[in-house]
C-alpha cells in the first residue's frame, strides 16, 4: 500500500456486515501482507471489527497511519507486525496492535496507542513450537495509554527487549493492569522508560486469587543492563517490578515508587505495595536503583546480592528482605519504618529469638541503614569488611540490631546506635576484629555526636545519629586489645561530610572533631584477652 506523500485517505466501514463466505475481519483487510509505503495519511475507523488487519504479517517502512477508532483491535495481524518509520496513532476498544501468531519488532517511527485492553501484544498462546510471540523494541517513540482491567501496555507470551535511545511511555489505569507483562524474559538496554500505573489490586473470583498491578511483570528472569527506568505505581497493593525469576541489575537508572495502600480482600488475602519483588535471586552489580515504596523496598525469596552500584530506598516499611543478604560492594542506603534489613527464612513468628538459619554478610561496600529495627536478622550476621553504618529508635523494645543467631564482626567498619532495650547484645565472643558495645544511663540526642579517639587524640569514630539513642555498637581495625580510649558525647565537626553521602546523618569523614562542647563520659581500656569490650557510663 503506498500512501502518497501530499495525500490524505480516509476509510470507513459500516457497523454490520452482509453475510458471505469471505474473512471479514476489519475496514482493511488483507488475506496477504499488507506493506506500507509512502509518506501520505491514511485515515481508518472500524466501526464493526478491526481497523487494519492481516492473516499474513503487516509491516511499516514510512506512512502516518491513525486508526481514528476501532470496536475492536486497532492493527490485527495474524503472523508478525514490524516497523521501521513513519507514525501510527491508533484509538481502539480492544488491542492496541495484535500480532496473534508471531512477533512484534519496533525499529524505528512514532506510535501512540490509546486502548481498552492490550496496548502492544504478542500473546499466542498455543503448542506450535516454532512461534516465538515476542516484542522487540530496538528504537521510535512509543506511548501507550490503557484503561482495562487487567490490561497490559505492552505484552509477550516468549520474551521482551527494549534497547532504544528514545522514549518510551506507558500508562495503564485498570485495575490489575501492567506497563509490561511478559510470560518469559526481560531485558532493558537502553532508552528512557518510564511507566506509570494506578490501578488498584482486586480479587479475581475465576482465579481465586489477587490480580494486582505492576509496572513490569516478568514470568522469568529480569535484567537491566542500561537505559533509564522509571516506575511510578499509586494503586493499592500494586507492585513497581514483580519477577518469578532472577533478576539482574548490572546499568543503568531504575526509579521505582510503588506508593499505595494495602488491598485486603479478607484477612489472609491481601496484597501489599512493593517495590521491587522478585522469587529468584536479585543481584545487582552496577547501575542505580532508587526506592519509595509503602510495603518492601526489595523483597527476594531467594537472594539478595550487591556487588556494585547504588541501591537508595527513601521509603519502605521494611527496606530488604530475603533469607540470604550479601554485601560486597557499592553503597546501599536504607531508610524504613520497621525493619531496614530483614534476614529471614519467614519460618519464625510471634517474636521468638530462634535462629532460623538465614544469614546477612557483609564483605565490602558502604551499608547505610535507618529504622526500628535497623537491622533484624532472623538467623546469623557476619560482617567481613566495609563500612556499616545503623541507626535505630530511641525507645525499647526495638533495637539497631537484632539477631537470633551468631553476630560476628571480623573486619571491617562498623557503627551502629540504638535503644536502651533489654534485648539488645555485643557481638559474639569469638569475633575476631575488637568491638566495642557501648551503653549510656543518658540519652546521645539527634542533634549530638559520639566521638571515640585513642590517648593521643587519634580519631576513631565520629558519629552524628539520626535520633536520640542510648546504645552502641562499635568496631574497626584500628580499634586493638590494651588499649586506652576516650569516649565523648557532643563537641563538634569542621569540614568533611558524611560516608556515602548519607543525609543529616551517619559516619563523619574528611573533617576535624573539637572537643569544645562536649563531654567526656569515660575513659576506657580495652580487653588485653577479649575482642568484645562491654563498657556502661
Amino acid at each position: 500500500m503506498n500512501v502518497l506523500n501530499g495525500t490524505t485517505n480516509n476509510l470507513t466501514d459500516g457497523t454490520t456486515y452482509a453475510t458471505s463466505g469471505e474473512d471479514q475481519k476489519g475496514t482493511f483487510f488483507s488475506e496477504g501482507q499488507l506493506i506500507f509505503m509512502g509518506t501520505g495519511t491514511l485515515n481508518v475507523t472500524g466501526n464493526y471489527k478491526h481497523a487494519i488487519a492481516s492473516d499474513d504479517y503487516v509491516a511499516i517502512s514510512e506512512t502516518n497511519l491513525i486508526v481514528k477508532s476501532a470496536v475492536k483491535d486497532g492493527i490485527h495481524a495474524n503472523d508478525y507486525f514490524s516497523m521501521d518509520n513513519g507514525t501510527v496513532n491508533i484509538t481502539a476498544l480492544g488491542d492496541g496492535i495484535v500480532a496473534e501468531e508471531g512477533y512484534i519488532t519496533i525499529n524505528g517511527g512514532s506510535i501512540t496507542v490509546n486502548s481498552v485492553d492490550d496496548g502492544i501484544t504478542a500473546a499466542y498462546d498455543g503448542t506450535d513450537a516454532s512461534i516465538t510471540p515476542y516484542v522487540l523494541i530496538k528504537g521510535g517513540t512509543i506511548k501507550v495509554t490503557t484503561t482495562g482491567d487487567k490490561g497490559n501496555a505492552i505484552k509477550s507470551t516468549s520474551y521482551t527487549s527494549i534497547g532504544t535511545a528514545d522514549a518510551v511511555t506507558l500508562n495503564v489505569n485498570g485495575k490489575g493492569a501492567k506497563g509490561i507483562k511478559t510470560d518469559g524474559d526481560f531485558t532493558l538496554s537502553a532508552g528512557t522508560i518510564k511507566i506509570n500505573v494506578s490501578g488498584a489490586a482486586y480479587y479475581v473470583t475465576a482465579d481465586a486469587d489477587i490480580a494486582a498491578s505492576a509496572g513490569i511483570n516478568c514470568d522469568k528472569n529480569l535484567a537491566i543492563k542500561g537505559g533509564n527506568l522509571s516506575i511510578t505505581n499509586t494503586g493499592a497493593g500494586g507492585k513497581g517490578i514483580s519477577v518469578d525469576g532472577t533478576a539482574t541489575i548490572s546499568g543503568g537508572t531504575t526509579t521505582i515508587s510503588a506508593t499505595g495502600a494495602t488491598y485486603t480482600y479478607n484477612s489472609s488475602t491481601t496484597s501489599e505495595a512493593k517495590g521491587f519483588k522478585s522469587d529468584g535471586a536479585f543481584t545487582i552489580t552496577n547501575g542505580e536503583l532508587n526506592i519509595a515504596a509503602t510495603d518492601d523496598g526489595i523483597k527476594s525469596e531467594t537472594s539478595v546480592t550487591v556487588t556494585n552500584g547504588t541501591i537508595n530506598i527513601t521509603k519502605s516499611r521494611e527496606g530488604i528482605e530475603a533469607p540470604i543478604i550479601t554485601f560486597d560492594g557499592g553503597v546501599t542506603n536504607v531508610t524504613s519504618t520497621n525493619d531496614g534489613i530483614n534476614v529471614t527464612k519467614g519460618t519464625v513468628s510471634g517474636g521468638t529469638e530462634s535462629n532460623d538459619g538465614s544469614n546477612l554478610f557483609i564483605n565490602n561496600g558502604i551499608v547505610i541503614v535507618a529504622g526500628s529495627d535497623a537491622i533484624d536478622s532472623n538467623g546469623n550476621i557476619t560482617i567481613k569488611g566495609g563500612t556499616t553504618i545503623i541507626c535505630g529508635p530511641t525507645n525499647s523494645p526495638e533495637e539497631a540490631i537484632d539477631v537470633n543467631g551468631t553476630f560476628l564482626v571480623n573486619g571491617g567498619t562498623l557503627i551502629a546506635a540504638g535503644s536502651n532495650s533489654n534485648r539488645a547484645k555485643a557481638m559474639n565472643a569469638t569475633s575476631t576484629q575488637v568491638g566495642m558495645y557501648l551503653k549510656s544511663s543518658a540519652q546521645l540526642a539527634g542533634s549530638s555526636l559520639i566521638h571515640i579517639e585513642n590517648a593521643a587524640g587519634t580519631e576513631l569514630v565520629t558519629f552524628k545519629p539520626k535520633n536520640a539513642v542510648y546504645s552502641f555498637h562499635f568496631s574497626a581495625p584500628g580499634l586493638v586489645k590494651g588499649t586506652q580510649y576516650k569516649i565523648y558525647f557532643g563537641g563538634s565537626y569542621m569540614g568533611g561530610g558524611f560516608v556515602g553521602n548519607s543525609s543529616g546523618w551517619g559516619l563523619y569523614t574528611g573533617g576535624n572533631y573539637s572537643t569544645s562542647g562536649g563531654t567526656l563520659k569515660t575513659t576506657t581500656t580495652t580487653s588485653t584477652t577479649n575482642t568484645v569490650n562491654t563498657i556502661t557510663f
